[in-house]
């Protein structure tokens, strides 16, 4: 003989998470991801640090190169971009010397991350950049050392900065962000 039994279930007073249970557990999420964003950082920082980094190594060995091989090299700069070039020894209609890109591997025409900007100041003068490639440098990095003095900043959306300064004597110093 079967019997069947069926009980039924009443709700029990108290069921379920408190208020304080679940604000624990929103405190233990908003720690987590906390940590995991700062673990992470910010990308758009991190390339603008580098692309800043970069250039500043490339001029660094432009001018050692520069010195051995008793050459001069020029840097010519656009809104979104950089070149290295080298004097050809002709002179154009108007007298002014000639230049053409370095075929160089690592001394080569680069373009900027997309969204990044040049900005060039030529002995604390702001220079309006082209938006294309430029065909002659605005700074030349002579086979004696010397250097033409510049100051350089990456902008990166409206916020991020970056740059760097350059003395007659070839000495690149790291911007200062109240020196933007």
């Amino acid at each position: 003989m079967l019997v069947k039994i069926t009980r039924r279930l009443k709700p029990v007073a108290g069921a379920g998470f408190t208020l304080l249970e679940l604000l624990v557990v929103l405190i233990i999420i908003s720690v987590v991801v906390s940590g995991a964003m700062l673990a992470i950082g910010d990308p758009a920082a991190d390339t603008i640090k580098e692309e800043n980094q970069r250039l500043m190594a490339l001029i660094e060995m432009a001018q050692e190169q520069a010195i051995l091989q008793s050459r001069d090299i020029g840097i010519g700069f656009w809104q979104d971009g950089y070149n290295f070039m080298q004097p050809t020894g002709a002179l154009n209609e108007v007298g002014e010397a000639v230049w053409q890109l370095l075929s160089d591997d690592i001394l080569r025409q680069r373009a900027l991350p997309e969204g990044m900007l040049l900005q060039l100041k030529l002995e604390g003068i702001e220079i309006t950049m082209n938006a294309v490639a430029v065909d002659h440098p605005q700074v030349t990095l002579l086979s004696s050392g010397e250097i033409s003095p510049f100051e350089l900043l990456l902008t990166y959306g409206d916020q991020l900065k970056a740059g760097f300064s350059v003395d007659p004597l070839g000495t690149i110093e790291l911007l200062e962000p109240e020196q933007y």
